[in-house]
C-alpha cells in the first residue's frame, strides 16, 4: 500500500508511532514495534532507518492488525521509501 508520511516517528507514553496519510483525507496511526531502543520485527528496504523519515515522503508499507483488550491496533510490518 502506498502512503505518505503525515507525522514522522514520535513517542506517546513510551510507545513509538507514525502517522500515515492513506489517501482521500484519511490518516492512520500505526504502531512501530520498539524494544531495546531500536525497531524490531520490521522489514526495512533501503538504507535509511525509520527514525530518519520526514513528513511528506512517499512509502510503500505493510501493516497487520492486532487486538488488545478488545481494541484494534495497526502494527507496521514492512516499509520501503520510494
Amino acid at each position: 500500500m502506498f502512503v505518505k508520511i503525515s507525522r514522522p516517528m514520535y513517542d506517546r507514553e513510551g510507545r513509538k508511532y507514525i502517522d500515515l496519510d492513506m489517501g482521500q483525507g484519511g490518516t492512520r496511526t500505526v504502531k512501530i514495534p520498539w524494544r531495546y531502543n531500536r525497531v524490531m520485527s520490521v522489514k526495512i528496504e533501503g538504507l535509511r532507518p525509520i527514525q530518519d523519515l520526514k513528513a511528506g515522503e512517499t512509502c510503500e508499507v505493510e501493516m497487520i492488525q492486532k487486538f488488545w483488550n478488545g481494541q484494534g491496533y495497526w502494527i507496521l510490518s514492512a516499509i520501503k521509501v520510494l
